[in-house]
């Protein structure tokens, strides 16, 4: 750049090296000047977030659900040194699932923004210069463009916490289900109903999985504050269960009214299945106030290896049952009980 004018200077090399063409030498002068544009958006993800800032992708506030898990986790046996242990655990759970949303965002946003300036600049050439010129100058973008991914792809393995999978993975499935239906029922003051759960998932978890819980047992529970029909304390019964070493099914069976199985409620349902075949999810569509099973949807549609399936089981019960793949977890998305609770 020419630090008097504020501009891109031309690229007077490859200008001279093809003809003298004016049009190489400001096409890369353009290109230049959308890298840097490229690098600076990327730039903006390693800062710390601020409350009143949108640009950082490293520290999001820990949230309801992450100090329901330390009070859910305090017993009288609990010193002060393991309540300090846990804090910082927690914390460096959290950092770790920013720094990998973050290293996963830089990556998809360099590589596509990197290939598609440089197809640009091949396309906006390929008129104006000789068949071995051209050829002569893709070769030299592509090694550019090669070398600097190569360099990216080092920055983003700066982006880590040196960590055992004992320390990542620490929570079991009972504190998880435990957690999520902590945090549900006190986002939704007011309700109650008797839970019953049914766990049995061994092994140990990270945080993404207790967030993706979270989401779905509080919407699912919403489902049945919006529409059981029951005014005093519906039965719920929590299923946790693997089907194999890496799928898990989250099973929630819940009282409904006599009345609230209708053949209207049927056709309601049906539609709404009809609807989630189609991209119409994404939107919200109100069919008889059923949002919470689109949002379901959506959380499910993130990988076409889970699954959904909902309704009736009996006049009295409904039931929602959800399948999924834990290589297919999102480890840095907002959660909805999150964003409930902010």
């Amino acid at each position: 750049m020419d630090s008097s004018e504020g501009k891109y200077r031309t690229n007077d090399y490859w200008a001279e090296r093809c003809l003298g063409s004016p049009a190489v030498g400001q096409t890369l002068a353009w290109f230049s000047e959308e890298y840097d544009k490229l690098i600076d958006a990327i730039k903006s993800q390693l800062y710390i977030r601020k409350a009143d800032a949108k640009e950082g992708g490293i520290g999001r506030p820990l949230g309801a659900m992450f100090f329901n898990l330390v009070r859910h986790s305090m017993t009288e046996a609990t010193t002060f040194d393991d309540f300090i242990e846990l804090c910082f655990k927690l914390f460096r759970q959290a950092l770790d699932e920013d720094l990998t949303s973050v290293r996963e965002r830089i990556k998809d946003h360099f590589t596509s923004g990197l290939h598609s300036l440089v197809t640009d600049v091949l396309v906006r050439l390929s008129g104006d210069l000789p068949e071995m010129y051209w050829q002569d100058l893709k070769g030299a973008l592509i090694a550019s463009s090669t070398d600097a991914t190569h360099s990216m792809m080092k920055v983003i393995e700066w982006l880590h916490l040196d960590e055992a999978d004992d320390v990542k993975n620490s929570l079991s499935m009972e504190q998880i289900a435990a957690v999520a239906v902590e945090s549900a029922k006190r986002t939704m003051r007011g309700f109650a109903f008797d839970i019953k759960t049914e766990i049995t998932v061994a092994g140990k978890f990270g945080l993404s999985v207790l967030k993706y819980l979270a989401d779905i047992v509080f919407i699912a529970f919403e489902n049945v504050y919006k529409h059981s029909g029951v005014e005093n304390r519906p039965w719920v019964v929590l299923r946790i269960w693997d089907e194999n070493e890496r799928t898990l099914r989250i099973q929630i069976s819940s009282q409904v009214a006599c009345g609230v199985r209708s053949t209207a409620s049927e056709s309601s349902l049906s539609e709404i299945r009809q609807l989630m075949t189609s991209t119409a999810y994404h939107v919200r569509v109100p069919v008889e106030g059923r949002s919470g099973l689109f949002k379901l949807k959506r959380i499910v549609a993130q990988s076409k290896a889970h699954g959904l399936d909902f309704g009736f089981r009996t006049d009295e019960e409904f039931f929602v049952d959800v399948g999924i793949s834990l290589f297919y977890i999102p480890g840095q998305e907002r959660s909805e009980l999150l964003a409930e609770s902010a």
